[in-house]
């Protein structure tokens, strides 16, 4: 979401010139002044007595600051920032703080709070600037909060470099190369290997589509830990594609940088097809999607992130399956059948069959495809006459994830889907390996 804002605010096509803040606050917790926290939560002036063996203390009064480590603390954070949007939000409708819309008919954006990080978003104007100076000093005011200059500043986006991928490659090698062979074993490394790319490059990997070569030097990384001897490189006993197959599948299951990518990347997929209120889900929507379809909408240029999404939807979509609930979608126009609307399969709809849903060609046992007046190709009849919906009025049609049994999308199950999508076949032959109780060493031995 940050990232397509940062595209928008610094777009030099753009008609109207936006500003965008990236604020830190100083010592925030430290800071917090504890009769701002007290007002605006609501607490008594006096709700707590200390006995010290039976005897009263004399009183104290915290002024300041909130326990770091304490889990309450985050949420007494939280509660107070919300104070300051509610501020910006005054402002806002009051018309003296203009905020930015990144589509025409989309949400308009004043602000995004993460922890002690500030996000804001106005109009790049002499009046913008003093309202927003004026909310902030305000608040800092009543709360005790600092701004800290020196890791504030306004940002702007130059879209990935391969610099930032680099940056990448350096922690997976330092994490890699802490780890000398005279630490761990065989058994050992395979566990760090895997650890190193779930953890290390995941954040990147849900968000943008990362280039091939940045895929494989991630994974020659991979594999030649794995063969480290003390002398210096060792051998390379087993192949790669063996060593990246499910365990089942006769493989130690290292997980490959494209493949892990891509099952990431289908929780952003997931998200658009799904209903939901997330906000940028709906600045996405607004933005690229055609007739409220994630199919229909293959552009591939925009933001990164939406171009990595498009990327990894051609690998995913065929999984995806479309479970009718009530039926009420368009014949023709929807994607019920397939991945593409049915009318682009045959030749032309007739007029007559214009507004057709899918629950009025359905009575409950069969398809009544000759009543349609549009000509349905033999091959088309055949796609539909192996539906068997169960049209239930009132239930919303939803997308299912076929390779998971619960239907909902997994990263895991992903991953398995799309290594199996390779041709290979899972063998319970392999699996005894896995399950004797003995040291992973030795069972890495008898593999």
């Amino acid at each position: 979401m940050s990232k397509r804002l940062f595209i928008t605010c610094t777009n030099q096509r753009a008609k109207l010139v936006t500003s965008l803040l990236k604020l830190d606050l100083e010592k925030a917790y430290d800071r917090l002044d504890w009769d701002f926290l007290e007002r605006y939560i609501g607490f008594r002036n006096e709700f707590l007595s200390l006995l010290w063996n039976g005897n009263k203390l004399d009183g104290f009064k915290p002024i300041r600051g909130l326990r770091q480590g304490d889990p309450v603390s985050a949420y007494l954070f939280v509660l107070c920032m919300e104070h300051l949007g509610i501020m910006i939000q005054r402002e806002v409708e009051e018309g003296t703080w203009k905020p930015i819309q990144l589509t025409k008919h989309g949400p308009k954006l004043s602000h995004i709070f993460f922890a002690d990080d500030v996000l804001l978003f106005a109009k790049a104007k002499k009046e913008q600037a003093i309202t927003i100076n004026r909310v902030l000093e305000s608040f800092c005011h009543m709360s005790g909060l600092k701004i800290s200059i020196q890791k504030s500043r306004a940002l702007a986006s130059k879209g990935l470099t391969s610099q930032v991928f680099m940056e990448l490659i350096e922690r997976v090698n330092s994490k890699l190369t802490g780890w000398k062979s005279a630490l761990l074993n065989k058994a050992g490394r395979v566990t760090l290997a895997n650890a190193v790319l779930t953890a290390l490059p995941s954040y990147g990997m849900k968000l943008y589509w990362y280039p091939q070569y940045i895929c494989d030097f991630i994974d020659k990384s991979v594999r030649s830990f794995n063969w480290y001897s003390r002398e210096g490189k060792g051998p390379h006993m087993v192949g790669w594609d063996k060593l990246t197959r499910p365990k089942n599948c006769c493989g130690l299951g290292i997980r490959t940088a494209r493949n892990q990518n891509t099952a990431l990347l289908g929780k952003l997929v997931w998200d658009l097809l799904r209903p939901t209120n997330q906000l940028w889900v709906s600045v996405l929507k607004d933005k690229y999607l055609l007739q409220d379809s994630l199919f229909l909408s293959r552009k591939k240029s925009g933001s990164p992130t939406w171009r990595a999404i498009i990327q990894a939807l051609a690998l995913l979509e065929d999984g995806l399956v479309l479970k009718l609930g009530n039926g009420e979608i368009d014949v023709w126009k929807d994607v019920w059948v397939g991945k593409e609307p049915l009318a682009t399969s045959v030749p032309w709809v007739d007029i007559h069959d214009s507004g057709l849903r899918v629950k009025d060609t359905w009575d409950g046992t069969s398809w009544r495809l000759d009543q349609l007046y549009t000509p349905l190709f033999e091959a088309l009849r055949l796609k539909i006459s192996c539906l068997t919906p169960h049209l239930v009025v009132g239930v919303p049609n939803l997308w299912t994830w076929a390779p998971d049994i619960s239907g909902k999308y997994m990263v895991r199950s992903t991953y398995r889907w799309l290594t199996k999508d390779h041709g290979l076949e899972t063998s319970a032959g392999w699996n005894w390996i896995w399950k004797l109780p003995l040291p992973a060493s030795l069972c890495f031995f008898l593999w």
